[in-house]
């Protein structure tokens, strides 16, 4: 015998499903890329076959903007469609407020793992030495102790040789020293009786599974079939692997589109660490820049006259940023970060056909009856069309704004085309010339610093190669910059690009153009009289872009 899991409790299949989505009337939409409330002393986890997730993305949106508590990892295998003519793209799989973690997306002959984590939350990706070519390893850093977990797909036609390496690849997860661990997936066992943990007898690739689990302690937590497809026999090919008994609730939600795999539904107990909040920021859009007018006008009169550039400069910056700071307020809280990406908002109507879904399938897998089947597929391609309906609806919007907000149009094509990837673990060497692996953000910024730094030219401050005496034909006429020039370009200034090092936003010198146009002037005609340029005009910000995979 094996270690069974707790398990799903038992409340009635409609209070079960209530737990789970919410009252389709009290519940608000949950916005994905909203910085909502999450346990952090719990995992909520959904995982799910999908089989393709190009037809499918927009429902597995309006699953997750049902749920009562957003999850803070979404699993997902076979990704990747079977008949496809164009491969499937990792920007087609982006999901505001998480982070992207996939695998063999686009690959033909391969099915791909996409695994979503909480954006608030601190992961890295895991490098294990199996060679099993399916799978995700993530390590999490919590309160207590780590977590890990790992995503697994085993195609059904798997090798021989490939199973030996998903027990290698289990057993090495087994035996790492940092927490708790879980293993979830499609492991396409379908002839293993989990209730006496036992397999037929010539099944050989099922008993070298079953005895990998007992020989790592292993706990399997699913007990409920998983994949129901047409008349045939209910099974259980979804598993969920744990190294202890630490998965509180497991439920059964229906199937994601016309795949035939449950949605599963985890919650764990794990502390994950609090995320620092993010400062608040300074709201330009609500700036009282009439009052910050009259203030820099009567600044400016006790401006005194110098001729030294650098205390000009800092005089003139030092108005502008006391100004700012009193005239243009901070957000409240960490609203300035929070965008809405849920254009379509579930009606009730809409969520009562989801309950009514769930219910159906739930009910299904317990009775087999044909007609709660039938009841089933028919709710099933009700919501689809609704989705349909509503992001056609969404698509046609944007395209008749096109002309007059090309941005909104070209903002919808690059979220399509691109993704955003954050920069991995850096392998480096130490002074010593042994390989380390940072992990830190901080110290991947250091590192690049340290990197980019030593293909800087360095040149002695007093000693310069002499140059040779030109003769000049034409000489330049003195060069004077007028209050109108500064005020014209001040005033076509782009106000949603970021301040430079001196800290001065675009808006607000583009708002107060006409009061500040004299004084830089006066600034730019000192810096070339005495050939002097201000310390912040010779800083600069770089920005090292991570090109994946480079």
């Amino acid at each position: 015998m094996g270690l069974r899991g707790q398990g799903p409790t038992e409340p009635d299949e409609a209070h079960q499903i209530e737990e789970t989505l919410g009252s389709s009337i009290a519940l608000e939409t949950k916005s994905i890329g909203k910085n909502t409330s999450l346990d952090t002393a719990k995992l909520n986890i959904i995982y799910t076959n999908i089989d393709s997730i190009t037809n499918k993305f927009s429902e597995l949106q309006t699953l997750l903007s049902t749920l009562v508590t957003p999850p803070h990892i979404i699993a997902i295998t076979e990704i990747n469609s079977k008949h496809c003519r164009y491969p499937l793209q990792e920007s087609e799989l982006h999901l505001d407020g998480y982070t992207l973690f996939a695998a063999n997306v686009g690959i033909k002959h391969l099915r791909g793992i996409a695994v979503y984590i909480a954006s608030t939350i601190n992961v890295t990706q895991v490098q294990l030495t199996s060679s099993f070519n399916e799978n995700i390893t993530i390590s999490f850093i919590g309160v207590v102790n780590h977590f890990t977990l790992s995503v697994v797909y085993r195609s059904p036609n798997c090798t021989s040789s490939n199973d030996l390496e998903l027990i290698k690849h289990i057993s090495e997860i087994a035996k790492l020293n940092n927490g708790d661990k879980l293993i979830v997936g499609d492991f396409n066992f379908p002839n293993i009786n989990w209730d006496s943990w036992s397999a037929p007898d010539g099944d050989g690739g099922s008993e070298r599974f079953l005895d990998c689990l007992r020989k790592n302690f292993l706990i399997q937590n699913i007990y409920n079939p998983t994949r129901v497809r047409g008349t045939q026999t209910p099974h259980i090919l979804d598993l969920a692997l744990t190294s202890d008994a630490f998965v509180q609730d497991i439920q059964y939600l229906a199937p994601v589109g016309f795949s035939d795999h449950c949605t599963i539904h985890m919650v764990c107990e794990w502390e994950s660490p609090h995320h620092p909040t993010n400062d608040p920021k300074l709201n330009y859009t609500k700036g009282d820049y009439s009052g910050f007018r009259s203030y820099i006008i009567d600044r400016l009169k006790d401006l005194t006259t110098t001729s030294d550039v650098e205390q000009a400069s800092n005089a003139l910056n030092l108005i502008i940023l006391e100004g700012t700071h009193k005239f243009v307020p901070l957000s409240k809280g960490n609203t300035w970060k929070r965008k809405s990406n849920w254009n379509c908002p579930i009606d009730d109507q809409t969520r009562l056909l989801i309950k009514r879904k769930h219910r159906l399938w739930t009910r299904y897998i317990k009775t087999q009856d044909p007609a709660t089947h039938n009841n089933y597929k028919i709710t099933r391609n009700a919501i689809k069309q609704v989705i349909r309906n509503q992001e056609k609806a969404h698509q046609h919007a944007i395209a008749a704004e096109c002309k007059l907000n090309p941005k909104k149009f070209w903002g919808y094509v690059k979220s399509k085309s691109n993704i955003k990837n954050t920069v991995g673990n850096i392998k480096v060497c130490d002074s010593n010339g042994k390989p380390d692996i940072i992990v830190d953000d901080e110290l991947k910024s250091n590192a690049f610093a340290d990197y980019f730094s030593t293909v800087f030219s360095h040149e002695p401050d007093t000693e310069f190669d002499k140059l040779h005496n030109i003769n000049y034909e034409y000489n330049m006429s003195d060069l004077n910059i007028s209050s109108d020039t500064v005020q014209e370009k001040l005033s076509n200034l782009r106000i949603d690009k970021s301040p430079g090092p001196d800290n001065i936003h675009p808006r607000v010198l583009k708002e107060l153009h006409d009061k500040l146009a004299e004084p830089i002037a006066k600034l730019y005609n000192l810096s070339l009289k005495t050939g002097i340029l201000p310390e912040e005009w010779r800083q600069s910000t770089i920005t090292a872009i991570h090109k994946k995979r480079q």
